[in-house]
């Protein structure tokens, strides 16, 4: 009996330190880096994604530390971090539906949340499609988020938006574009832009590409707040609303998403006025002026489709002086 006991006791020791062993000497930073290196790869089939990092401190069980972290779909650049904390799921891998929970750290503030996956072979490669997303802006400032600004550029608008934004974003994508669902509410402090230059809208009579100056879109006390509600294959706006005072934007209505989860029809309503600093750089405003409403707002409507959207301010008809279609 005590020879069983023993033995049993000697295997128990033998797995306890063959365990401590592989946690401890196992080149998990290696396994990383390799898998790092080789993902654009995997993910051929769909959009390629990879990840450029400068150092590792990995754990098997804990969250693993990223440096210099940058995260790229197709070669364009859509995330960004200093410094980013990464673990995962094992039941999630185990399921072939990973889930990842971050918290992604920046000089002002943090960016935490939990994305899933749904990871599917194709035979040419593995193919990665977003499940769900979930993210949690605490005090985090806009310059500091400098992909942004690569995401804005890519599709024509070199914006370069300033402030502090908190708010939190749910996002469940379903591969029914009907049962989707999620909320995004965000609130931007101080919020301001710099200067930029539109070239896809020509001003008349130059025909010259729109400069924009620097413009404070919401103050201290007065934030930009930014709310919408998907469901049911469509992007609610629950509140939007640029307070200014160079520049004020209301919105109200939906867009209609297809299944690409791409604004497919707008019917959005809004008003928009600015301040008389702003009116003064802009003669063209003359153009508008007879629709100034007595709050002192331009009232427009943005409606069609994504190939042939259609933009009125009062009853002008701006889509031929704009290139909306390269935007959406």
């Amino acid at each position: 009996m005590k020879k069983t006991a023993q033995l049993f006791l000697n295997i128990v020791v033998g797995i306890a330190a063959f365990l401590f062993f592989l946690i401890v000497l196992f080149p998990l930073d290696d396994v990383l880096s390799h898998y790092l290196a080789t993902l654009e790869d995997v993910t051929k089939s769909g959009p390629k994604l990879s990840v450029a990092v400068s150092d590792i401190d990995a754990s098997l069980f804990f969250e693993s530390e990223f440096k210099d972290f940058h995260l790229y779909q197709n070669r364009s650049e859509v995330f960004s971090a200093p410094s980013i904390s990464l673990g995962v799921s094992w039941f999630s891998l185990l399921a072939g539906a990973p889930s990842i929970h971050f918290t992604a750290h920046y000089p002002s503030g943090e960016v935490s949340g939990q994305v899933s996956l749904n990871l599917q072979d194709s035979g040419r490669g593995t193919q990665v499609t977003l499940k769900s997303l979930e993210l949690d802006f605490d005090a985090v400032r806009l310059r500091d988020l400098k992909f942004l600004e690569t995401v804005f550029a890519s599709k024509g608008v070199p914006l370069r938006l300033r402030g502090e934004i908190d708010g939190n974003v749910y996002l469940d994508l379903a591969q029914d574009i009907s049962d989707a669902e999620g909320e995004i509410a965000l609130k931007i402090k101080n919020a301001r832009i710099n200067e930029m230059t539109l070239d896809d809208v020509k001003l008349p009579p130059e025909n010259k590409s729109l400069m924009i100056p620097r413009l404070i879109l919401g103050q201290k006390g007065d934030p930009v707040i930014f709310s919408v509600e998907i469901a049911a294959g469509r992007v609610n706006f629950r509140e939007f609303n640029i307070p200014g005072p160079d520049l004020k934007i209301v919105i109200k209505g939906n867009l209609i998403l297809d299944k690409q989860f791409r604004p497919n029809r707008m019917s959005i309503d809004g008003a928009f006025g600015f301040s008389k600093k702003l009116e003064s750089q802009f003669p063209q405003i003359e153009f508008i002026a007879g629709f100034k409403q007595k709050d002192g707002l331009f009232p427009f409507k943005l409606s069609g489709s994504r190939g042939q959207p259609s933009l009125k301010i009062g009853e002008m008809e701006l889509s031929n002086m704009l290139n909306l279609s390269s935007i959406f």
